[in-house]
């Protein structure tokens, strides 16, 4: 049975052209939980350690603010998203354009692309930015935190 498994793994072997490293993968560039990074960068931010437990790094870890929002970070394909649900029409959404539209074309350091996005899903629409992994090698993560809870409620302020 062993040499089985021995001809069946050369043959894998063989057949596997390249492992391909990304670096914009979150499991192949940081080494570290994502509860954990959640919780530090918080209390960079100054939260209570009484609101950091319960953290679970295998789904989205939602942060509620007093706001009635909450602000979601997610990893979905092996990258990660911060992202925040605004119950907002579309009518109200254009009527407050010239205090939305500065927010999503102001550069966002740390998230790919360099912008926020505004997505329509039922109900409103989604804030969110794709992190790149160098805001957590470069322990920017609280930064990318405070600047997105900014941008959401310069957006949420018109609902």
């Amino acid at each position: 049975m062993s040499e089985k498994m021995d001809d069946q793994s050369h043959s894998l072997g063989r057949s596997l052209n390249s492992v391909t490293y990304s670096p914009l993968s979150f499991s192949q560039n940081i080494h570290h939980e994502l509860s954990s990074l959640v919780r530090d960068a918080l209390t960079e931010l100054g939260v209570s350690d009484q609101l950091l437990h319960g953290f679970d790094s295998h789904s989205t870890i939602a942060i509620d603010l007093n706001e009635g929002l909450s602000i979601n970070i997610s990893l979905v394909d092996d990258r990660l998203f911060i992202w925040s649900f605004i119950p907002i029409g579309e009518e109200l959404l254009i009527d407050n354009a010239r205090h939305i539209m500065p927010v999503l074309t102001t550069v966002m350091e740390y998230v790919e692309t360099g912008h926020l996005t505004l997505g329509k899903c039922n109900d409103g629409f989604e804030l969110k930015a794709l992190i790149n992994p160098g805001a957590l090698l470069e322990n920017k993560f609280s930064e990318v935190i405070y600047g997105f809870y900014g941008a959401l409620k310069i957006v949420s302020s018109h609902r």
